[in-house]
């Protein structure tokens, strides 16, 4: 099964790319629109959203022999937001055997996400105590829950969100003068990974 996909705009002609069994990856912007996949294959074919991300459709999902289908996808942007984080959905097009099901990657454009803490550096008292510190991030509430938050030594203890720019930590009494990190990360749709370090420096 082999398909061609084209991109389809008002103002440009489509991009046509020809795909073997893996159908590769069409990248869009974040305005609203649609694509044209060509389908060369013999029997019943059928085609659907791996994930029910929401923001794609179809105008057919299911055809025979040669021909084709169109994904429409929403616009990544909103009146309150400019334009979102970037976003991807996977379009499954198989046999009605479903012994071949090759995957379509649809990726739409929107802003890199951010998050970063505010400082790099932060030196405190050797004194057991709570802490928080600032953080700057665009990553929506409901997307919080991806956010990867860990320490490299053990007397950083309960570090958490305490809310949508602060990280709150705990340390432990030091004896003497020692430094650790609390590593913040995110992975986006698109697999692009975020990253900050804060050094803790308790003297």
């Amino acid at each position: 099964m082999t398909c061609a996909v084209a991109t389809v705009s008002c103002d440009k002609e489509p991009e046509i790319r020809t795909h073997g069994s893996s159908l590769g990856t069409i990248e869009v912007s974040a305005d609203e629109g649609h694509v044209s996949v060509a389908v060369n294959t013999s029997g019943i074919w059928y085609v659907g959203e791996a994930d029910h991300v929401g923001w794609i459709s179809f105008d057919d999902t299911v055809g025979k022999d040669n021909g084709a289908f169109t994904v429409y996808y929403d616009s990544n942007k909103s009146d309150l937001v400019e334009t979102h984080l970037r976003r991807m959905a996977r379009i499954v097009v198989s046999t009605a055997d479903k012994y071949t099901a090759d995957t379509l990657y649809l990726k739409q454009n929107g802003v890199p996400a951010v998050l970063r803490f505010k400082e790099s550096v932060i030196e405190l008292p050797v004194a057991s105590g709570e802490y928080s510190t600032d953080v700057t991030s665009n990553i929506p509430a409901g997307e919080s829950g991806a956010i990867r938050i860990y320490p490299d030594q053990a007397w950083i203890r309960n570090v958490r969100f305490d809310n949508s720019s602060k990280v709150g930590f705990t340390l432990d009494t030091a004896s003497a003068e020692r430094s650790g990190n609390i590593t913040l990360e995110f992975t986006d749709a698109w697999g692009e990974t975020s990253r900050s370090v804060l050094e803790i420096i308790q003297k």
